[in-house]
């Protein structure tokens, strides 16, 4: 759905594309659309300018509908630049009846203890919280194991990451702000907010080996500082909220890096 092709032909079909600049717009170059532009020449006699208008390439008009839609969530939030795309036809509506529930299913007490970690947030579907703490090793639990969740918690990260940042660092420049940003969503970086937190008590798997690697991880950490753990192997935490009870859900995402 985000392909520089669909972006393409949601700015065409719009007819977007028409109202972007190439140079700076002056008083004297600029007539409404539909007119035309006359010039004066040295010798006092006038002429239309026939000069072709410089047409926007297919990576352009992608380019323009993501900072338009970037622009409409950094003013206007999550809702109007969902409301946006799905004008465009860039995404679709969700359904009405979208169900996560798994029928029988009785929330874990242990795993509700969680919350109290995450300042009481409350989950409309518990059986997220508890897919989200559930490593792919348990091949025979009743819910499904975090890796769709981790899916979709990964562009979640990078778009609070990256609001953030674009509040924090107004004058830097696109390459300063995916530094920084790579700096935030890192495996490093989640690991400790993980252990920091205690949440890897929490984590339902199968792999003898996982509580090992977690607290030579955790040992690094106290050892020689968060920056020096390098890439080691760790568990990785997101945290986000929900936007629609119906059709989003708040949860909590641990990921294993392989």
């Amino acid at each position: 759905m985000g392909s520089n092709e669909r972006l393409m032909q949601a700015s065409i079909s719009a007819g977007l594309d028409r109202y972007i600049l190439f140079q700076e717009l002056g008083r004297s170059q600029w007539v409404p659309s539909g007119l035309e532009l006359h010039t004066i020449l040295n010798d006092g006699t006038e002429c239309i300018n026939d000069a072709a208008p410089e047409q926007a390439g297919n990576k352009t008009k992608a380019d323009f509908i993501e900072s338009l839609l970037g622009l409409i969530y950094m003013k206007n939030g999550f809702t109007a630049a969902r409301s946006v795309s799905e004008e465009l036809g860039i995404t679709l509506p969700r359904d009405s009846d979208y169900d996560v529930s798994i029928p029988g299913y009785t929330p874990n007490k242990r795993i509700m203890k969680v919350t109290e970690i995450l300042g009481g947030i409350q989950f409309t579907h518990p059986v997220l919280l508890e897919e989200a703490l559930t490593h792919p090793t348990c091949t025979h639990e009743e819910v499904p194991c975090y890796q769709k969740l981790e899916w979709v918690g990964d562009a979640v990260l990078c778009l609070f990451a990256r609001s953030w940042v674009f509040d924090k660092f107004p004058s830097s420049k696109v390459g300063e702000l995916v530094i920084l940003e790579s700096t935030i969503v890192c495996n490093e970086t989640l690991a400790y907010l993980c252990i920091s937190n205690g949440l890897q008590r929490y984590l339902n798997h199968c792999d003898p080996s996982l509580p090992g690697r977690i607290e030579a991880f955790e040992i690094d950490c106290k050892a020689r500082g968060l920056w020096a753990t390098g890439t080691l192997n760790a568990t990785s935490f997101i945290c986000f909220h929900s936007m629609n009870e119906k059709s989003y859900f708040t949860c909590f995402l641990i990921a294993i890096s392989s």
